[in-house]
Formats: C-alpha cells, sequence, structure tokens
C-alpha cells in the first residue's frame, strides 16, 4: 500500500474578531489609514465599548485592516473601516463579512463618508450602496 501523501496550504486570509492585544496594530493602521488625523483614542474607546464590534482581517497570521461597526436602529453602521494595503480587496472582504454575519434584525449596512473622500466613495457605491 502507498503511504497517505499529506498537503498543506497555510490559511491566507481570515477575518475573526479583535482581541484586546490587536489594539495597537488597529491604531497604527487607522493612523496610517487616515493621516495626518490620529485616531489614537477614537480606536481605544472602540475597544472598550460593548456597543462596538472590531473585526481584523488577518493575511498569513498578520493584521492588515480592520473595521468597526454599531447598531443604530435596525442598521449596522461602519464606524470605521481601515487598511494598511488599499484597492486589494481587504476592506471589500471586511464589508462583506459585516453583511454576510449582521443578526436578522438587521435590515441594511450603512457607511457615511466625507464629501471630500471621493475614493471612499466609489468604494461604497461598487459595493453597491446608494
Amino acid at each position: 500500500m502507498l503511504p497517505l501523501k499529506v498537503y498543506r496550504r497555510p490559511i491566507k486570509r481570515r477575518i475573526r474578531l479583535a482581541r484586546p492585544e490587536d489594539k495597537a496594530v488597529v491604531i497604527e493602521i487607522a493612523n496610517f489609514a487616515f493621516a495626518p488625523k490620529d485616531r489614537t483614542v477614537w480606536i481605544r474607546g472602540a475597544f472598550g465599548r460593548s456597543d462596538r464590534t472590531i473585526y481584523v482581517l488577518e493575511e498569513y497570521g498578520k493584521i492588515e485592516g480592520f473595521v468597526i461597526i454599531r447598531p443604530e436602529g435596525t442598521d449596522l453602521r461602519i464606524d470605521l473601516i481601515g487598511t494598511w494595503k488599499p484597492l486589494i480587496g481587504i476592506c471589500r472582504d471586511l464589508m462583506e463579512h459585516v453583511e454576510r454575519t449582521a443578526p436578522l434584525d438587521f435590515s441594511e449596512v450603512v457607511a457615511g463618508t466625507h464629501g471630500d473622500n471621493h475614493g471612499a466613495q466609489a468604494f461604497y457605491e461598487a459595493l453597491g450602496f446608494k
């Protein structure tokens, strides 16, 4: 009998709930993505709130992006989303995860952005937001 051949492949990309030890990396990503604005205090506060959910996306075990959501009536509001690497699908994957895992009692995912942030507007519109 031939020996069993075992194949392995590292998990490329996974999305999980943020843990307290992720806070420093999420702060770094937020400050990078939203420079020159400092989001340190804002992120620290989000980690401490029971009405916020923070997901991180890992690529080969390294955190590459995050999204912070909160309930608002029957909507899930995107408070902040950021990544080290724009335009490679990380934010799209995070947004799809939020929608895919949303509890049944929520009817919409809502995101807002500044009127002059044309990149974010194009991103949300490409995902079907109106």
